[in-house]
C-alpha cells in the first residue's frame, strides 16, 4: 500500500514540474591505514630512529640517577670516622652540624635538618657532637 502511495506522489511531483535534487555523490574511498606510501614509510623510519635514540638517552639518565647515592636521613650521632669518610666523598654534598647535644637551639636545628634530609635525598646530613669533634 505504501509503495503505491509513494509512487503516486512521485508521479504527481513529476507532473507538476517539481525537480528533485540529484543524489549526493558517493563518499571517497577510504584509505587502508595499514597500506604505507613511500613518504609514510620514511616518516615512520624517522620516528623509529628518534624513539630509539630517546630510549637510549633516557636509560643512560636513569642509570646515572641510580648510581648517585641517596641518603634521606639526618644522623645526629655520627662518629668522627663517619665524619671523615663523608668529607672524603666527592660524589655527594655533605652538610655537617657541629652541635652541643644538650643545648636547645642545637636540638631544634637537628630537628630542622632531619626534616630537610627527608626532602633532599641527594645531600648527606651529619651531626657531630662538639665533644667528639675536639678529640
Amino acid at each position: 500500500l505504501w509503495n503505491k502511495v509513494d509512487r503516486e506522489a512521485k508521479m504527481l511531483e513529476v507532473a507538476a514540474g517539481v525537480v528533485r535534487d540529484a543524489p549526493p555523490p558517493p563518499p571517497p574511498p577510504r584509505k587502508d591505514p595499514d597500506a604505507r606510501t613511500e613518504s609514510a614509510s620514511s616518516e615512520s623510519d624517522d620516528d623509529d630512529e628518534f624513539l630509539e635514540s630517546y630510549r637510549k638517552k633516557r636509560l643512560a639518565e636513569l642509570k646515572a640517577e641510580k648510581a648517585t647515592p641517596t641518603f634521606g636521613a639526618f644522623n645526629a650521632t655520627a662518629s668522627k670516622q663517619e665524619y671523615l669518610d663523608a668529607l672524603a666523598t666527592k660524589d655527594a654534598v655533605v652538610v655537617v652540624h657541629l652541635h652541643e647535644p644538650n643545648y636547645g637551639p642545637c636540638r631544634r636545628l637537628n630537628g630542622a635538618l632531619a626534616a630537610l634530609a627527608a626532602r633532599r635525598r641527594d645531600v648527606r646530613f651529619l651531626g657531630l657532637a662538639l665533644g667528639e669533634a675536639g678529640e
